[in-house]
């Protein structure tokens, strides 16, 4: 290539490049969001959030919802880090002692 690419092939090729290295990958985890939003113990806050963020994952290639869809990732990676606190039990559970 001596003369280089033209303009509109290189906005084409920029746009093509943007919608399969970061909507594609949105659409995806926007499906499983509604499927963990659908099937999995949480929260209802974050139930809620998942929902409104798939389909902010699915519709990304519009471009603003696509930055929903980072927020509600960046909130379930820190829920799923998050130390949980576990009921503490009051009656003594069995002993192997006899």
């Amino acid at each position: 290539m001596q003369a280089g690419l033209s303009h509109p092939l290189t906005y084409v090729l920029s746009e093509m490049a943007n919608l399969l290295g970061a909507c594609g990958p949105s659409i995806v985890i926007g499906v499983a969001a509604l499927i963990l939003a659908i099937r999995a113990p949480m929260p209802t806050w974050l139930r809620v959030f998942s929902v409104l963020a798939s389909v902010c994952g699915i519709t990304a290639p519009l471009y603003f919802t696509f930055y929903v869809f980072v927020l509600w990732c960046l909130v379930l990676a820190a829920w799923l880090v998050a130390p949980r606190r576990e009921a503490r039990v009051t009656e003594p559970g069995p002993s192997l002692v006899g």
